[in-house]
């Protein structure tokens, strides 16, 4: 995990599809970025103010070797949550974008679903998988343990992902058209 200053460019892909913003270059590494508002389906805000432009990043997300960049709008923190406060979401909801939902101070926090989010990874990968068996999650969690969660911003509303499932945290700065 690191937080750095995204590239000043990402470069579009032409008939992408909804919310691929396009690719950046990481390390030597294309990663397409997707910009996660549409890819949840959360309207976007009208106008950004320079703050708020200022205040989003990317997530960069590894899934099997491979890796995927979304915007948000900015990173509340990191920080570690009691597992007991997860609430999962009825079984209704099995096809949503977000698995479970956790009470803190006085809102809750959606946390995105994380096959939902390997699913993401499997999709925009700009190579092809060599392998679905090199990373195996082990689901098996003490009752009292904890877990470190990214939060995040999207439209004042906040959303969450696993730490472990991302890989950095960059500054995002803006498009460059070609």
């Amino acid at each position: 995990r690191e937080i750095i200053f995204v590239p000043q460019n990402i470069t579009p892909i032409s008939e992408a599809g909804y919310g691929v913003m396009g690719m950046i270059t990481l390390r030597d590494e294309l990663i397409t970025a997707l910009d996660l508002k549409q890819v949840i389906n959360v309207p976007p805000k009208a106008q950004l103010s320079e703050l708020e432009q200022k205040e989003r990043r990317l997530l960069i997300l590894n899934y099997a070797e491979k890796s995927v960049a979304l915007l948000v709008d900015g990173i509340n923190e990191v920080k570690d949550i009691d597992t007991n406060l997860i609430e999962k979401l009825p079984e209704r909801f099995a096809d949503s974008k977000v698995e479970a939902v956790y009470k803190e101070e006085q809102q809750l926090v959606s946390l995105v679903s994380l096959t939902y989010l390997k699913e993401l990874v499997q999709e925009y990968v700009i190579e092809e998988d060599k392998t679905d068996d090199a990373h195996k999650s082990d689901e098996a969690q003490e009752e009292n343990s904890m877990d470190e969660i990214a939060a995040f911003a999207i439209n004042n509303e906040e959303f969450a992902l696993a730490i472990t499932d991302v890989q950095e945290i960059i500054k995002y700065t803006e498009v460059t058209p070609v």
